[in-house]
């Protein structure tokens, strides 16, 4: 087991985690006494549909979990509820042999269904626990348990810590997951041969790329970014319409000093980058850390695709 923080979006949540293919009766009644919070499991998207399991309600929870019918295996359990059951239950889920044959609905274990995108789709707690699963070999899913105080509230800080303390386990963050998994994940691709383009402060070289999903972002290119000399980069937010069409734009102001500032310094890089995703909205803090976070990689993808060496960066815009 290991002792997953979720500290993407508030409140702070921990949780005791097993990869479900090696759950046991111990595994979920230490859940239960350590954690005290509902045993439940992360199933990858390929697994539920296997299964037939079907969402509890018409959307995603409200924090975004993607929670299906409850079911229980079909064969080997008496009441269901008991940590043998529930175990059982997990293990049957987690085997690629199982159907939709081998369980019935509804049952004792709740499932949510992960993202088939994992954390890049969703960084939530399903998404990096089934990802640190499969990392581990284990791809069948995870079993969760929120952790929770002596009063009833979900645990933070102080007693996650010691909760890990006191059962010698590992702590990872769901951050932690998203950081790795953009690490190895190329996010953008060339798009369509280079060409010059006319700025106010003399002509720039303009590279593409495709960000899938995303959509376009440029590359504004002034001299040879490998050189070993810190290089001014800059980086921009579309705003096309403010841009192109606006009498007076802070967008468009700001990218004629950036460029100008480059064309001072004889090098140096401006992106102009595609506009955030529509669900990195401010109220919703999971959803722009996780767009914040990709944007940061895109970035440091596009410079090592131009050579990039040491950078001088300006404040995203």
């Amino acid at each position: 087991m290991v002792v997953l923080l979720d500290r993407s979006r508030p409140p702070e949540a921990g949780y005791l985690l097993a990869a479900a293919s090696t759950v046991t009766a111990s595994t979920i009644a230490t859940m239960l006494r350590e954690a005290v919070g509902m045993p439940w499991l992360a199933l990858p998207a390929a697994r539920c549909d296997a299964l037939g399991l079907t969402r509890m309600g018409p959307a995603p929870h409200a924090d975004g979990r993607d929670m299906m019918v409850t079911f229980e295996a079909r064969k080997g359990i008496a009441t269901g509820i008991s940590a043998a059951d529930r175990a059982l239950t997990m293990r049957v889920a987690a085997d690629p042999a199982s159907s939709a044959a081998d369980v019935a609905k509804p049952g004792h274990v709740l499932p949510v269904r992960v993202d088939p995108a994992g954390v890049l789709g969703r960084c939530g707690v399903a998404e990096a626990a089934a990802e640190l699963t499969a990392l581990a070999g284990l791809p069948g899913g995870a079993a969760l348990c929120q952790a929770m105080d002596d009063d009833g509230r979900p645990a933070t800080g102080r007693a996650l810590d010691l909760l890990a303390a006191r059962l010698e386990l590992p702590t990872v963050d769901t951050l932690d997951v998203l950081q790795r998994r953009l690490r190895e994940t190329r996010l953008v691709e060339r798009a369509g041969p280079e060409r010059m383009l006319a700025t106010p402060s003399g002509p720039l070289r303009c590279v593409t790329y495709r960000e899938p999903g995303a959509g376009l972002h440029y590359a504004l290119v002034l001299g040879e970014p490998s050189r070993a000399e810190p290089l001014r980069v800059s980086a921009h937010t579309q705003d096309p319409l403010a841009d192109a069409l606006a009498a007076t734009s802070d967008s468009r102001s700001r990218l004629h000093a950036a460029i100008a500032e480059i064309a001072a310094d004889g090098r140096g890089v401006l992106l102009y980058l595609a506009p955030r995703a529509a669900g990195a909205a401010a109220d919703n803090a999971g959803a722009a850390l996780l767009e914040a976070t990709r944007r940061a990689h895109v970035v440091r993808q596009i410079l090592r695709d131009l050579g990039a060496a040491a950078i001088l960066a300006a404040p995203l815009a």
